[in-house]
């Protein structure tokens, strides 16, 4: 087994799911008895938080004030859970600081979320390990592309970087399609690193909140003004107030709670009466801690295919659903488990393996 393991990520996203993931992974890398793992705290100015408070003082008035004043809070709770729960290595800001620093590392495991969709990076090669450094250190957890088909004149790029891998894992169906039918290698599907976590793991982090009057907790990334009008008209039927968890002030009706820390995302989550999300993560936290939960699918940046194949996977809904909207009212949760048990049991076996320098 290697002794020490750095994990290439979003991690420093101001994004719940994005810090949270990476907590796990590392955890899970601790467990199958990786004796150090660290978080490589590479920068990359378009995924960075820091670049949420650009701009805000002078782009919306008094809204822009306050969103600032909010946003500051909302860092330092992030700052605070990845210095306190990630185990971060020296800064990294350029790609020669980090082919430099990889040197003293055993491998690299790059992953989860969404490290290969170039449009969220700027093509940053250090995502896709195509550095120079050892191909025998380079491996993927659970990555994602963020689409489900590669366009034609990208196919050779995305061949290229990707051929160096020593394992390959990917988190999507779809992206088991891209990389094994239309770039020819070979590569495992694997959970997202927050499934690695059953809930009772998850809730030695989490920060139990006491609500006063059930609620519906609303999570959307991006913001849909049309959700927030389906929540806003279900709280009524329901009797149920709304707790807003994204940083989006467009409804001022709402209460807002998306400068809460992660651990209390956790806790909003876990003791909502019902999830409304359009999240990936929103989703997998909902199968985590068993909610009913309403999934909305299509969104403004295309249709989430990645709660599609999880909710699938989970034989919630079918492997073709196209549907836009699946609702968790009925959900076998014993079932789910022992699915997620399974994977879970798969998923440690591929880290184990690629780790100890197995062909996956």
């Amino acid at each position: 087994m290697k002794r020490k393991v750095g994990i290439l990520t979003y991690h420093d996203a101001l994004n719940y799911g994005a810090v949270l993931q990476a907590y796990a992974l590392r955890r899970s890398l601790r467990k199958i008895g990786v004796p150090d793992v660290e978080v490589i705290d590479y920068k990359n100015p378009e995924v960075m938080s820091a670049a949420d408070l650009k701009g805000l003082l002078f782009s919306g008035g008094i809204k822009g004030i306050l969103l600032f004043v909010t946003r500051i809070g909302v860092v330092s709770r992030f700052k605070r859970f990845r210095v306190g729960k990630l185990h971060l290595s020296k800064e990294l800001k350029t790609q020669k600081e980090f082919e430099e620093y990889v040197r003293g590392l055993d491998h690299v495991v790059v992953g989860s979320d969404q490290v290969w969709n170039e449009k969220w990076n700027n093509c940053d090669e250090v995502f896709f390990l195509n550095v120079d450094m050892d191909n025998n250190k380079k491996g993927s957890y659970a990555a994602s592309f963020g689409f489900e088909q590669l366009e034609e004149d990208k196919k050779e790029i995305y061949k290229k970087r990707l051929s160096g891998f020593s394992s390959l894992s990917v988190r999507e169906h779809s992206a088991k399609e891209i990389v094994e039918n239309t770039l020819g290698l070979s590569c495992e599907q694997n959970i997202d690193p927050v499934l690695l976590l059953n809930r009772e793991e998850w809730e030695k982090i989490t920060v139990d909140i006491k609500p006063k009057k059930p609620y519906i907790l609303l999570y959307l990334v991006p913001y849909q003004k049309e959700v927030v009008e389906y929540a806003v008209k279900l709280a009524k039927e329901k009797g149920m107030k709304i707790l807003m968890a994204s940083r989006s002030f467009r409804n001022w009706s709402l209460l807002h709670v998306g400068s809460s820390s992660p651990e209390k995302f956790l806790g909003l989550v876990k003791n909502a009466d019902m999830v409304i999300t359009n999240s990936f993560h929103g989703t997998a936290f909902s199968v985590v801690f068993e909610k009913k939960a309403v999934i909305m699918l299509n969104n403004a940046r295309g249709y989430n295919v990645r709660s599609r194949d999880l909710l699938a996977m989970c034989k919630i809904v079918d492997e073709d659903f196209k549907g836009e909207k699946v609702e968790t009212d009925n959900v076998d949760w014993t079932f789910v488990k022992q699915v997620l048990k399974k994977e879970q049991s798969r998923s440690k076996k591929y880290l184990k393996d690629m780790l100890n320098g197995k062909e996956s």
